[in-house]
């Protein structure tokens, strides 16, 4: 049943997709390209690379690729691993000049270790490099970088547990909001607008919106964050993070069920028609499971992979 419900997801969203073709970009709706991306990463955990490249070549013949999810990656990967034809150098242009990706033998910026290597095998540094890496420079933005990452340790500054003092959180919120609303009236920083830094990190400000007041949350944040899902520019898990986090500060039931938690959802007959509207998968348990393989195979430390993987575990068997 699973397997035929993963099926529909994909026939339905490719059908939305055809619909949009002749749409400029600001008019195309991202949410039912996402559920085939999440389809793809659980059946590639599943290694059968050969029908992930298939779909993602579909799904990229209606939507200009966004790489929310890394799915040019996936892609690539996929594409790579079960020796299928794909044009390597459009979609390493887009990596590069869309996305900042940095490429070499060494891979010392950590990208994707395979990506890197069929880069170097596929393209070996072309003459077209230093020009994609100028295109991104010329609309990435440093200097919000650089600015999100001040944001960031203001926020954590009393939230550490050697430095924590609950007394001082909402003054510290209510420096961060109007900083978040003027970034957010001008785009969503993701890692088109957001360089890595030097140690090959990327600044998120998904922890920054969980920290807003819930009055100011439910009335712009929330909203605006569900365009930019639309837009294709941010995760839909972000959204449902929201406002999932929302009702369960405030005691309630958890819409999206985008929480691992032990309390009921809001109304659990409608949960996967509500994911499916805001582009998260329709079964509960393909991101749990998808996010458990990505930990297993982490570089986190065993202690915290233990427990992650522990919690995931319960809410998958759930």
């Amino acid at each position: 049943m699973k397997v035929k419900a993963l099926v529909i997801i994909s026939i339905i969203s490719l059908f939305a997709c055809k619909s949009m073709i002749k749409k400029t970009p600001q008019q195309v709706n991202y949410i039912p390209y996402f559920p085939v991306v999440y389809e793809c990463d659980s059946i590639y955990m599943a290694k059968d690379y050969k029908t992930v490249a298939k779909r993602l070549d579909s799904l990229f013949k209606f939507y200009k690729p966004k790489n929310t999810l890394q799915e040019i990656d996936s892609y690539i990967k996929a594409s790579y691993l079960s020796k299928q034809n794909m044009d390597y150098p459009k979609y390493f242009k887009l990596l590069v000049a869309e996305y900042g990706y940095q490429f070499n033998k060494d891979n010392t910026m950590g990208e994707d270790s395979l990506v890197n290597a069929i880069y170097i095998e596929k393209l070996n540094i072309n003459k077209n490099y230093v020009h994609w890496r100028e295109e991104y420079k010329a609309h990435s933005n440093p200097e919000l970088a650089k600015t999100l990452k001040k944001m960031m340790l203001i926020d954590q500054k009393y939230r550490k547990i050697d430095n924590r003092d609950i007394s001082k959180l909402d003054s510290i919120d209510h420096i961060n909001e109007p900083k978040l609303i003027n970034i957010l009236n001008n785009g969503y920083p993701n890692r088109s607008v957001i360089p890595r830094d030097t140690l090959g990190y990327i600044t998120s400000i998904s922890s920054l919106l969980l920290h807003t007041k819930d009055s100011i949350r439910m009335a712009y944040f929330a909203p605006k964050v569900l365009t930019y899902v639309k837009t294709g520019d941010c995760s839909p898990s972000v959204y449902a993070g929201l406002i999932d986090q929302y009702y369960l500060y405030n005691g309630e039931k958890q819409i999206y069920n985008s929480y691992i938690s032990n309390r009921p959802l809001k109304d659990s007959s409608m949960t996967s028609k509500m994911r499916l509207k805001i582009g998260l998968p329709k079964s509960l348990t393909i991101n749990h499971w998808v996010f458990y393989q990505k930990i297993l195979q982490s570089d986190l430390p065993e202690k915290i992979k233990k427990r992650y993987l522990k919690n995931i575990k319960k809410s998958i068997i759930k």
